[in-house]
């Protein structure tokens, strides 16, 4: 029976927060679009009259951000994900550092292989920085991104004790950017902050044990390392960080 415009914003809701859940859960890259077109798909096929495409996109919205504050906090997306990455690597959290201005900074944890033989250099360190992307605003503001990147960028140019300067990788960054700006602007902005030491730690589109595969990449497309088929570039990478002339 078809949903009566009564009942319909009641029942689009419901929907809505289940898949909303859902699509948080697989940390999804952009949670916005999958929301939107299983909503839409449902409002068009089941309610009569359907509810307009605004109605649909303050709805998705609105369950998204109902979905992101039942998520769980950055120290649980933290520790999910150093847990998975525990077989791999050795794992050091809240570490501390200097940056070159003198000022004491600390990142989430930075990572080291368990079988260095793998890997072209001798002395493999990655730093991770999480963020509860989660409660990241849906709209078109890019403040969360660009200050996360910032915060970044300020870790990758700071020594850290027992490490040196390593490459940052903020956790599951790039990919919901890119579905903000496109691909093209996403591709280049990642480029570029391959150069400065930045990359991306993100769940990969094939599965693995149940799960999204997770993989660190550099420069948009180039995977360093992946869960599911270990070492890639990281056979014929250094992973040094490089200054000045490149």
């Amino acid at each position: 029976m078809p949903i009566a415009a009564g009942y319909r914003t009641k029942v689009l809701l419901r929907k809505g927060n289940e898949w909303a859940r859902a699509i948080i859960a697989q940390h999804h890259s952009n949670p916005f679009e999958a929301l939107h077109e299983r909503l839409s798909d449902f409002n068009t096929k089941h309610c009569d009259p359907p509810a307009n495409p605004l109605s649909i996109s303050e709805l998705v919205h609105r369950c998204l951000n109902y979905a992101g504050k039942d998520a769980g906090r950055e120290s649980d997306i933290a520790g999910e994900t150093l847990e998975r990455l525990s077989p791999y690597f050795h794992i050091e959290e809240e570490v501390e550092g200097k940056h070159f201005s003198g000022k004491s900074v600390r990142i989430d944890a930075i990572v080291t292989p368990k079988v260095p033989s793998e890997w072209k250099g001798d002395s493999v360190h990655f730093g991770i920085e999480f963020k509860d992307f989660n409660n990241f605003g849906t709209s078109f503001d890019t403040k969360d991104y660009t200050k996360w990147w910032a915060q970044c960028f300020d870790y990758a140019h700071s020594s850290f004790d027992g490490y040196g300067f390593v490459h940052v990788f903020p956790y599951n960054c790039m990919a919901r950017f890119s579905s903000r700006v496109g691909a093209e602007v996403a591709m280049f902005l990642s480029k570029f902050l391959g150069q400065v030491g930045i990359g991306d730690l993100r769940p990969a589109t094939q599965a693995f044990r149940g799960k999204r595969s997770l993989e660190f990449v550099m420069h948009w497309d180039h995977i360093i390392w992946c869960e599911s088929r270990g070492v890639k570039q990281g056979r014929y990478w250094s992973m040094k960080r490089k200054f000045g002339s490149r």
